[in-house]
């Protein structure tokens, strides 16, 4: 891997279950939002719970990312309950034996999830912010706690010990954390899908974690981001200074062009001196999308670009030389001199799904 993060394992997260057949309109089924995704009842009303789990407010010393409430999931003990073994936590999820320890954190002693079931439509986009708190060595190898969340059928890292984006927190019990982080997923096939999130102990169990979530939403179709080929319709990652968003997409899902020739544009802020980096697994996720990354200012000029960094998959590292709104375009080989401001402007000769990662550090020397 190129970035500190701990990415997903190798697989898409863009398709849930299978891919669409671009060729027919997606089938019509009840749209289902999340219940109850922020909270706010003050209840996990909606949701079922294992282990240490509770509802908490801006008392805990962590605002919430929206509204009054937030939910707290931990991998200690407190009033509201006590982990329970990787065994229990894995049957309460549906999980195959071994799911947790597949992360590749270590060997997985206990922890805690929160659950529910809802219905989608292909296209529509899921978001969510996650916090990540603990109390172990940052870094940790030894005792690498993680937080995790799963949309059927994949089961995918958050957070663990290695994070680049700690700092310290007032958290109540908990000393780091790595501050509210955005995370949206395409839905790629119209269906019902099992969502949960939780974290775990690893190696021990006795230095605690936990993970806060907040505003989970399910936007539909007048939220979908397709096409976002060009900067007036890019995609926003809502980053504006430090902080981490991810996401997954795909290229060749704008069905007003070729699927190769297909571009995603993203939206950051930065200002002078942030330091960006952008990382994409494509290839080395199964994908056969060979891709390209590009950023440019908001002239629309070019300013970075990369192709081929680990294996065909790219990577760019972009220290911004002056306050602008920048945009990431993620374009398949050989779409080089595609112009952001025109949709289908350039010619590519792949298509496929993607992760993408992006990290903006501020004051960087």
């Amino acid at each position: 891997m190129t970035n500190n993060t701990k990415k997903p394992d190798s697989k898409s997260i863009d398709t849930p279950t299978e891919r669409p057949n671009t060729t027919n309109s997606p089938k019509e089924i009840a749209i289902e939002v999340i219940e109850n995704g922020g909270f706010e009842t003050g209840t996990f009303a909606g949701w079922q719970t294992i282990g240490d789990t509770k509802i908490e407010t801006s008392d805990f010393n962590v605002n919430p990312a929206e509204g009054s409430f937030q939910a707290l999931v931990s991998n200690g003990v407190s009033d509201s309950g006590g982990s329970v073994s990787e065994s229990d936590l894995e049957d309460f999820l549906n999980f195959t034996s071994g799911v947790l320890d597949g992360l590749r954190n270590g060997d997985v002693t206990e922890g805690s999830a929160i659950k529910q079931t809802f219905t989608a439509q292909a296209g529509d986009i899921l978001t969510f912010q996650w916090n990540f708190l603990t109390n172990e060595a940052t870094p940790s190898n030894s005792f690498n706690d993680f937080a995790f969340f799963s949309i059927t059928p994949f089961t995918l890292e958050l957070g663990d010990t290695q994070s680049p984006i700690f700092v310290e927190t007032l958290a109540t019990g908990f000393n780091k954390e790595t501050g509210y982080q955005a995370y949206s997923i395409a839905i790629s096939e119209s269906g019902t899908y099992d969502l949960s999130f939780g974290v775990v102990d690893v190696g021990d169990n006795v230095v605690d974690s936990a993970l806060l979530i907040d505003n989970i939403q399910v936007g539909l179709g007048h939220d979908r981001t397709e096409p976002n080929d060009t900067i007036p319709d890019a995609t926003s990652t809502g980053l504006f200074g430090e902080g981490a968003y991810t996401t997954s997409a795909e290229i060749g899902d704008n069905r007003n062009i070729a699927p190769e020739n297909d571009v995603d544009l993203f939206e950051v802020m930065l200002d002078a001196g942030d330091r960006l980096i952008v990382d994409i697994d494509a290839s080395n996720i199964g994908s056969e999308l060979d891709p390209i990354l590009s950023v440019f200012n908001s002239q629309g000029v070019l300013v970075s670009q990369n192709d081929d960094f680990d294996g065909l998959d790219s990577f760019i590292d972009f220290t911004a030389r002056f306050s602008d709104t920048y945009y990431v375009g993620v374009s398949s080989f050989d779409n080089f001199d595609y112009d952001p401001l025109i949709e289908g402007s350039g010619t590519g000769n792949s298509s496929g799904f993607y992760d993408l990662f992006f990290t903006i550090n501020s004051d960087v020397a």
